[in-house]
């Protein structure tokens, strides 16, 4: 928390009083207490020796009844009202029990287990400030900002039948709502941390970085997709004077939709998170072109995501992305998408990557996938093109498809590992040999 400019508390002897009568009080010691505005983090650390089992029902109740004596504590500590409180069960060790993962569910405690926590710090020495909004965009998700009522004057116009709007925000304003991972809603912090660094070039925003606080600006536009509607929209100017404008755009005043994880990235990304760090995010101001739901206004095939789309053909179009990495972010882009070469794409994508990273896979931490530099000596390119060019999972062909998607990928992902499989048992020396031999090449 504090590696994303959330200020913390962490010691043996922080506690809270609770409870007063008389010379007795009931006091609850806080493992850590994370301090960012009006938004509180109180974490609750349990851990093993060993890896395995631990019963944490018991401590879940105990902290449940406290939950509410714990939030007055901290709001008559700060003095201050309308606090937004998240509670965390952070673990280590810890093989959850299903049942206690439903408690911990129903009475509002997220659970962080070590690959959470090594995700987020992760995260954080990635993006610095910039995880920070991925964090809330994650934790609060679909969820209303207290007090975001951002209105600014947009042109509403029209193209292909889509209806579009322009205008300036602050940076800041926008990466309070929005997120570059696609499926921010359930995923975990390993998930958001990968695709962030698959979307996200470290070294690409700190450049931009120094640009913005140099005196630099940049004049292209940030692209997004508002999942919500439109807080509200309002006309601007009278209809004499409208109708003598040469062009069918109307000006209006727009109000941002206000919650978390509402706008979709689809271009500029680095942009936006060039100015996470910086102070400029107050004060400058960056062009947007912003669809809302666009992917409801899709007039293209059914099923298909037309915001995953619009990120293939301006990346593919307008810089060159490389077709590994494209390959990588199919996981990501058509991971909702109902069409059906979009959900083949998907499908190819985790398959590859079940076989680089399950530890029994013949080809275990082979795979050149971008991002995680793992040195494969076989590009992800070679490995997702072989498995669509034989259509092993292509809805009509049925050579590996089962009943559903997930059954699908690991039935493809099993047939492939028992196959390469008996290259490897048969000819060890010639498979160890990686490049010197032919048998593990591209």
């Amino acid at each position: 928390l504090h590696d994303v400019g959330i200020g913390t508390i962490s010691s043996k002897d922080f506690s809270l009083v609770l409870r007063s009568k008389g010379k007795t009080k009931k006091t609850k010691q806080i493992d850590v207490l994370g301090i960012d505005g009006d938004t509180i983090f109180v974490v609750e650390c349990k851990s093993k020796e060993v890896l395995g089992k631990k019963s944490l029902k018991k401590d879940i109740a105990e902290y449940s009844l406290n939950k509410r004596l714990i939030e007055a504590a901290i709001r008559n500590g700060l003095q201050k009202k309308g606090l937004e409180f998240v509670h965390v069960f952070a673990t280590e060790n810890i093989v959850w029990d299903d049942n206690d993962l439903i408690d911990a569910e129903e009475n509002h405690i997220i659970v962080w287990n070590e690959y959470d926590l090594m995700a987020l710090r992760e995260l954080a020495k990635i993006a610095g400030e910039g995880a920070k909004y991925q964090i809330y965009n994650r934790v609060f998700f679909n969820k209303k900002l207290k007090d975001f009522e951002v209105k600014v004057p947009a042109l509403k116009s029209s193209m292909g039948g889509i209806t579009y709007y322009t205008f300036a925000a602050h940076p800041e304003d926008l990466l309070k709502i929005s997120y570059v991972h696609h499926r921010s809603g359930r995923s975990t912090f390993v998930d958001l941390s990968n695709s962030y660094q698959r979307m996200i070039k470290w070294r690409r925003v700190k450049n931009i970085e120094s640009f913005i606080q140099d005196g630099g600006f940049f004049p292209n536009s940030i692209i997004i997709n508002f999942s919500r509607k439109l807080a509200k929209e309002e006309q601007i100017g009278d209809k004499k004077h409208l109708d003598q404008l040469s062009t069918a755009s109307k000006p209006v005043a727009i109000s941002l939709p206000p919650y978390y994880g509402c706008a979709w990235i689809i271009d500029g990304q680095h942009r936006l998170y060039g100015y996470a760090d910086t102070e400029e995010k107050y004060s400058e101001t960056v062009p947007v072109v912003a669809f809302v739901d666009i992917n409801k206004s899709n007039k293209g095939r059914k099923g298909s995501s037309l915001e995953a789309r619009l990120f293939v053909e301006i990346n593919k179009n307008q810089k060159s992305i490389p077709p590994e990495l494209l390959w990588d972010l199919y996981e990501d882009l058509y991971s909702q998408s109902t069409d059906e070469l979009e959900v083949e794409l998907y499908s190819i994508s985790r398959i590859a990557k079940l076989l680089n990273n399950e530890p029994d896979s013949p080809f275990f931490n082979q795979i050149d996938i971008p991002q995680e530099n793992n040195n494969g000596i076989i590009s992800l390119y070679a490995i997702c093109n072989t498995i669509k060019q034989q259509k092993l999972v292509n809805k009509r062909e049925e050579l590996l498809v089962k009943d559903s998607l997930e059954e699908t990928i690991q039935y493809c992902y099993e047939r492939l590992k028992i196959f390469f499989e008996i290259f490897r048992e048969t000819l060890p020396d010639e498979w160890d040999a990686g490049e010197l031999h032919y048998i593990k090449t591209n």
